[in-house]
């Protein structure tokens, strides 16, 4: 059984400091589990650790992925997965760093195997209003309908294409293979919210200070280059 351990929780909280201070205690390297900051060239807009901190120790999975390629729970999985065992074939601990519950959730607990997305169908279902979408997928998997946030079109089309359309018929949709076992064995800690974050607009200094420090010039670069789907 393979360990990690996870230091979690939202924006602003001393996370990455904390775990790097950590990290370089106990000769451990980092594992980041964040949605955005796994994308290449977005520094400040995903408030990446400074320099100084990623040089406290090794970190992993941050500005790994160009914008123009798709990283979803899954994927990950997988990429954290060949990290944390290279890591372990260094005799080395892991720490989990995160905001990214799905993320996190993926690697602690594995996902329902699902099908990958089709391009064909995709393109189908894109073509379609969101109100046709809610619709199908009411009549198609009436489960599902009621468990997803039915406003959310990307949530939609996801759950239509994991029921399978082309081949679902009514009553006798496919449902999701097992979990997959991540086996890992994690430990986790955790704060009282007031200790982490005594109040709402200190953690917004923390932000905006970052910002202000580095420059509005740049996060202006970096929304240029996410609009144009490039990497700066």
């Amino acid at each position: 059984m393979k360990r990690a351990f996870f230091i979690v929780g939202p924006t602003a909280t001393g996370k990455s400091e904390l775990a790097a201070d950590l990290a370089g205690e106990i000769e451990a390297e980092i594992v980041s589990a964040d949605a955005f900051q796994i994308y290449r060239g977005l520094d400040l807009l995903t408030a990446k650790p400074d320099a100084s901190t990623l040089a406290k120790t090794p970190h992993h999975l941050i500005g790994t992925t160009p914008l123009h390629e798709e990283m979803n729970a899954e994927k990950y999985r997988r990429a954290a997965s060949r990290v944390i065992d290279q890591i372990h074939s260094r005799g080395k601990p892991v720490i989990v760093v995160g905001g990214s519950g799905l993320y996190i959730k993926a690697l602690a607990h594995g996902l329902a195997v699902v099908p990958e997305s089709d391009p064909k169908l995709r393109a189908q279902l894109n073509a379609m209003s969101l109100d046709e979408l809610r619709s199908q997928l009411t009549e198609l998997d009436a489960e599902s309908a009621r468990k997803i946030d039915t406003k959310n079109r990307r949530r939609v089309i996801r759950a239509l294409e994991i029921v399978g359309v082309g081949s679902c018929r009514r009553g006798r949709c496919p449902r999701p293979a097992g979990i997959s076992d991540p086996g890992y064995r994690c430990v986790c800690f955790s704060r009282p919210e007031r200790a982490l974050h005594p109040n709402q607009s200190a953690g917004g200094r923390n932000v905006r200070t970052g910002r202000d420090r580095r420059g509005a010039r740049r996060w202006g670069n970096e929304c240029d280059c996410f609009a144009d789907d490039r990497s700066p």
